[in-house]
């Protein structure tokens, strides 16, 4: 039901602004093309970031960072010759804010939306965990062969003689060796 209000009262000011701009049978000077089209342009601003349909675009239309529509509203009628109808003049900021007051409805409307679907993604149970009763089964028993003895054998003892010593030659006791005459020299 907003909606079709909203869209309803978009077409009307945009009406408005055509027959304010083009002149009319009324006293007063006619918008100035430049300020109609400005206008124009906010409407057409406010109906995108509308049909955006997010709260982030939504609220950038009463007070973004990008520049709220309302500011720019308000000033271009604030820019208005001063010959402009009042009654145009006063048509124009009535159909604006009673805009606004529509698009601040539905930012609410955005929010609790957000928030309950917030709620509901933090509510929400876990998936159920299936639990399956699992079978263990022992591994094969294998006859295990036990390790080659691997003790180290110290080597055989053996003996150690003393170190030889020089001794003289022994003297011949007539094991059959030869002495050479001690007195033959010839």
């Amino acid at each position: 039901m907003i909606k079709l209000k909203r869209t309803t009262l978009v077409m009307l000011l945009g009406a408005c602004l055509a027959a304010a701009g083009c002149g009319s049978d009324e006293e007063g000077d006619p918008i100035p093309q430049d300020s109609a089209g400005a206008l124009q342009s906010q409407l057409d601003n406010v109906q995108e970031r509308l049909d955006n349909g997010s709260v982030g675009a939504c609220e950038d239309i009463l007070s973004g960072p990008r520049g709220p529509n309302v500011d720019a509203v308000d000033q271009a009628i604030s820019q208005l010759p001063e010959g402009v109808d009042a009654d145009v003049r006063s048509a124009l900021e009535d159909g604006f804010n009673r805009l606004f007051s529509l698009v601040e409805d539905r930012c609410n409307e955005l929010r609790e939306k957000e928030e309950s679907q917030q709620e509901t993604d933090t509510t929400e149970e876990p998936p159920a965990v299936i639990e399956t009763e699992t079978e263990t089964v022992p591994p094969p028993e294998t006859e295990t062969t036990p390790p080659p003895d691997t003790e180290t054998v110290p080597p055989p003892e053996t003996e150690t003689l003393p170190p030889p010593t020089e001794e003289a030659p022994p003297e011949d006791e007539g094991s059959g060796g030869v002495l050479a005459p001690e007195g033959d020299q010839g």
